[in-house]
């Protein structure tokens, strides 16, 4: 039994490798395959007497990621393969102040990738305040109704600029979260890692 979890985590950590290389996969998979999420798969590979074979239960690391390793064809989220950005300027302002909020998704892969959206807008950002309430988001853009794709080709990157005050949201002073991301009503699809936003007294 320890022996075959070996094997599986030494397959895992050579799919790993063949994926930073991959452009299509690489940044997929640092998103989505941590160090604590593969020692759970492994943990959690356990023999089916049933089909005679060993059975990972994860459903991200079956059918999600490790295709060579588990043989799935499920299709991978073309939203997901985009490498999102986000950046501040200034970092620190008082409650009346402007912020320039520069948001990016940029194709890395070597295929062209198409996103299907439900409404006009194609990248989005969301502020937190101090007190961990969401006072800007994806639902306070103003949107056209009408469904379309984004098409990315390899290498192409997309690029909006917003301007966002403390005082149009809960004015507090203190530590803020900007994260960006692909647009979606619902919440932001491929979200950045947060920005902090300090706001002065």
């Amino acid at each position: 039994m320890q022996q075959t979890a070996r094997v599986f985590k030494r397959k895992v950590i050579a799919f790993m490798r063949r994926a930073e290389s991959s452009n299509s996969l690489g940044h997929l998979a640092r998103r989505l395959v941590t160090p604590q999420l593969m020692r759970k798969a492994v943990r959690q590979r356990t023999h089916d007497p049933r089909r005679s074979r060993q059975t990972v239960k994860h459903p991200i690391l079956t059918c999600g990621l490790l295709l060579a390793v588990a043989g799935c064809s499920t299709p991978v989220d073309p939203a997901l393969l985009v490498e999102t950005a986000v950046s501040i300027s200034p970092t620190s302002v008082h409650p009346s102040d402007t912020v320039v909020v520069s948001v990016s998704a940029a194709n890395r892969t070597g295929r062209t990738l198409q996103i299907g959206y439900a409404n006009g807008c194609a990248l989005g950002y969301e502020v937190v305040d101090s007190s961990g309430e969401v006072v800007f988001g994806p639902d306070h853009f103003i949107c056209t109704a009408a469904s379309w794709t984004l098409t990315l080709v390899p290498g192409e990157v997309l690029s909006r600029e917003y301007r966002w005050s403390p005082a149009s949201g809960s004015g507090r002073t203190g530590l803020y979260e900007i994260r960006g991301g692909l647009h979606n009503f619902f919440g932001l699809r491929n979200p950045t890692e947060p920005v902090q936003l300090l706001v002065l007294e």
